[in-house]
């Protein structure tokens, strides 16, 4: 279980993001590159590393059920080594 992330932005601030900000973001999920994602997300969203990673998870659930054929990894694989 997650959680309520007590950071976490505004559902109008994340639909207001660029769509080629999610196109990066989405190809950065499917390669695992979390990391970058999230300082990416931090940037733009001028929430910190806190509200990133909730915008990271929401969106990377949403892919895993919409397109889970795209991910090279099994959930816990894509997950092993990453600690918040």
């Amino acid at each position: 279980d997650r959680g309520v992330c007590s950071g976490c932005l505004n559902i109008d601030v994340v639909n207001s993001l660029p769509t080629e900000l999610w196109y990066e973001l989405d190809s950065d999920i499917f390669a695992n590159r979390i990391l970058p994602a999230m300082k990416r997300l931090a940037d733009v969203l001028d929430g910190g590393l806190e509200s990133a990673l909730g915008v990271y998870v929401a969106r990377y659930d949403m892919l895993r059920e919409s397109s889970p054929d795209a991910f090279t990894q099994t959930h816990d694989d894509y997950w092993a080594g990453f600690y918040s």
